[in-house]
């Protein structure tokens, strides 16, 4: 059985990815934060407050990447074109 693993993502799409995900976790996080801590008629304050520090650390592991991909795409941009040789 072949164990290839799958193709990296290009810095565009990895960016575009994470930087989507980092968003939506965190419109989750701000959510579950509301509810757990300063929304009053919830029953299930622990597990919003437990929900809030995952989505958290998960809206922080994808901006990290975010960034990442970020500072990749910048440097690809600095960087010269290959030259080309002299025409004769």
């Amino acid at each position: 059985m072949d164990h290839t693993p799958p193709p990296r993502l290009t810095p565009e799409k990895a960016f575009k990815e994470y930087g989507l995900w980092t968003l939506g976790l965190l419109v989750l996080m701000v959510w579950f934060a509301y509810d757990g801590w300063y929304n009053p008629d919830i029953q299930s304050k622990t597990f919003n407050k437990v929900g809030a520090v995952l989505l958290g650390l998960g809206a922080l592991f994808c901006a990290v990447m975010a960034g990442s991909a970020w500072r990749t795409l910048r440097r690809q941009r600095q960087q010269p074109p290959p030259s080309s040789p002299p025409a004769e």
